[in-house]
């Protein structure tokens, strides 16, 4: 196994964990119909601090996936030669 092949196998398995970590942080999609039936709202002003961080959250989610993705890709052409 040459050093490259190692390199991209501990970034991948370093972006996979932190990918992990992203998706686990961030709140679930259903949590917003439960407050329809419970009565539970956010005020005008409390809702934009979490749809920042969400939004954040979001982007990250999607940078890291994609650099994931990029990552396997290339560990399956070093792997391959």
């Amino acid at each position: 196994m040459g050093i490259f092949q190692i390199l991209i196998g501990i970034a991948t398995l370093i972006v996979g964990i932190i990918l992990i970590v992203v998706i686990m942080m961030q709140d679930s999609k259903n949590s917003n119909m439960s407050g329809v039936v419970t009565g539970n709202s956010e005020s005008f002003f409390g809702s934009g601090k979490g749809a920042s961080k969400e939004a954040k959250l979001s982007r990250f989610t999607t940078i890291m996936a994609s650099v994931f993705a990029v990552l396997v890709v290339l560990l399956n052409i070093v792997v391959l030669r």
